[in-house]
């Protein structure tokens, strides 16, 4: 949660201290902060008691706003916080100084900004929710001295952030708008020209590369400008990763020290495709800072999110998509990927940049019907796959090389040699080994056994995924094993294999019928 955060460093061993009230000796400490960032060059501005600060880091410049309107102040607020306007507006600046360095410089101003809201729209707690309900609340619990109806109004606060506050999965997209847009995006890029491909071209990289590397939004546009290596032959990618999200760790406003560089390798047209782009822009004025996309204007530092999110509006108003897509989607549906096609929990959480695993727990969900969207795209678009779990392919009819089994046919190559390895990557939901009903080789006798089996498999994908999170969960309390979690994420992954084959082959009867 943002708060008023103050460092302490002894012997080069850092020691966080959380700031409890902001008087007069807490607030001298907080103009020294203010001092101590202006000397590296974080705060623009020559005076603490500057209405206006503007403060700087490698990619952005945001100004905190202290213009407070004193007579709204006096009439509306200053009954109940039991604070000066004078007071209030230094406590403020207090508050955003011990902000430095906690977080980034876009939450310092939200926080400022709702250090203003406050005064308009409290006593009323429920006009403020989730995040700036606590960040009112923590706020006003710092303010000097000690007031019931002020008292009262944080308690309030409490417990609309606590009501707003329980974890949930992200809430993604219908699967099938997310393949239409990967649809929507191969067919513009086969026929664009040089100019679109140009213009357009960090929205095709952010859905190519970060549908399968799960990257944050801004670590996507701080892609290098010299991106790109050969080592043995294979392309590899540089990209950077945040290092702030590593439990408590201080934010310098600078990219060599809030990042740090990871290497990928990529695919040969991937490459190919972004040797083009960097070929095509060279005579471009090149961000300041180095990044792979050439800025909107000569004040940008960089190919921002802003910048971005407006580029990729513009795509699907070029193309005609009328789907609710968002830059941090992706992230998602690669974890989503990771998870279906073999990712282990350990790469799964380094790819992620996750300190714990716990925290991709609820991209897991809703797996079954990501299955069912991503075989029908791929069975009815001539086989192209689709842009979330790679292509498939299964045979419609029985194979004509088959083995006789109780009910039906199988088709694994091993049976017609007299062994059974097939039988032992199939499980039933009890543990017992060779399970027909559940193994993509087996072919039913009765026609009525597919619907059967699809609602097996359907429920059986969907049971997996809830049994994965408990694991995790359990882990993250210390009551677990990650051997556990292993163990779900085989049995995710081989029913989600034996749910995927089924559909192939029942839409490719539709398709073919």
């Amino acid at each position: 949660m943002l708060g008023a955060i103050e460092y302490e460093d002894i012997g080069g061993i850092v020691r966080v201290l959380e700031i409890r009230e902001l008087d007069r000796k807490t607030v001298l400490r907080a103009r020294k902060r203010f001092e101590d960032y202006q000397d590296l060059g974080i705060v623009c501005n020559d005076s603490f008691d500057d209405d206006v600060w503007v403060l700087q880091s490698d990619i952005e410049t945001v100004r905190l706003k202290f213009r407070y309107d004193k007579e709204v102040y006096e009439k509306r607020a200053s009954l109940w916080t039991a604070c000066s306007f004078g007071d209030y507006v230094e406590c403020a600046k207090a508050f955003a100084a011990f902000c430095l360095g906690n977080v980034v410089l876009p939450s310092i101003r939200a926080a400022i900004k709702i250090t203003r809201d406050i005064i308009y729209v409290l006593p009323d707690p429920s006009v403020l929710s989730g995040d700036r309900s606590a960040v009112a609340g923590a706020f006003l619990s710092l303010l000097p001295g000690r007031d019931m109806g002020r008292d009262g109004i944080i308690q309030a606060l409490e417990e609309c952030t606590k009501r707003s506050s329980g974890k949930r999965p992200r809430d993604l997209i219908p699967f099938r708008d997310y393949i239409d847009f990967h649809n929507r995006m191969i067919d513009f890029w086969s026929t664009a020209d040089e100019s679109d491909r140009y213009y357009y071209f960090p929205v095709y990289l952010w859905w190519t590369l970060t549908t399968i590397l799960p990257l944050r939004p801004t670590e996507f546009l701080l892609i290098p400008r010299d991106c790109l290596t050969l080592q043995n032959g294979a392309d590899i990618l540089t990209v950077r990763r945040t290092r702030m999200k590593k439990q408590h760790r201080k934010v310098s406003y600078r990219i060599q020290k809030d990042y740090q560089e990871y290497h990928y390798e990529i695919p040969g047209w991937m490459a190919r495709e972004i040797r083009a782009y960097q070929s095509v822009t060279e005579s471009k004025d090149p961000s300041p800072v180095g990044t792979l996309f050439i800025p909107t204007g000569p004040r940008s530092y960089f190919f921002n999110y802003d910048a971005m999110r407006l580029r990729l509006l513009e795509f699907c108003r070029e193309t005609g998509y009328g789907g609710n897509i968002h830059l941090g989607d992706t992230r998602h549906l690669a974890m989503i990927n990771l998870i279906l096609s073999g990712g282990s929990p350990s790469i799964c959480r380094e790819l992620a940049g996750h300190e714990s695993i716990d925290v991709s727990s609820n991209y897991y969900a809703n797996l079954s019907q990501i299955i069912r969207e991503a075989a029908y795209d791929y069975c009815h678009r001539n086989g192209g796959g689709a842009a979330v779990y790679g292509k498939m392919f299964y045979p419609v009819s029985v194979p004509e090389r088959c083995s006789r089994v109780s009910n039906g046919w199988c088709s694994a190559p091993e049976m017609l040699e007299g062994r059974i390895d097939a039988c032992l990557r199939t499980f039933s939901s009890d543990g017992g080994i060779g399970d027909c009903r559940k193994c993509i080789c087996f072919y039913p006798d009765d026609p009525g056994v597919w619907l059967e089996m699809e609602n097996e498999r359907e429920a059986a994908v969907d049971a997996d995924s809830v049994f994965l999170m408990d694991a995790i969960e359990k882990v993250r309390k210390g009551t677990g094993s990650e051997e556990t979690i292993r163990a779900a994420l085989s049995r995710l992954q081989n029913d989600s294999r034996g749910y995927g084959a089924l559909l192939c082959r029942k839409y490719r009867e539709e398709k073919d019928g």
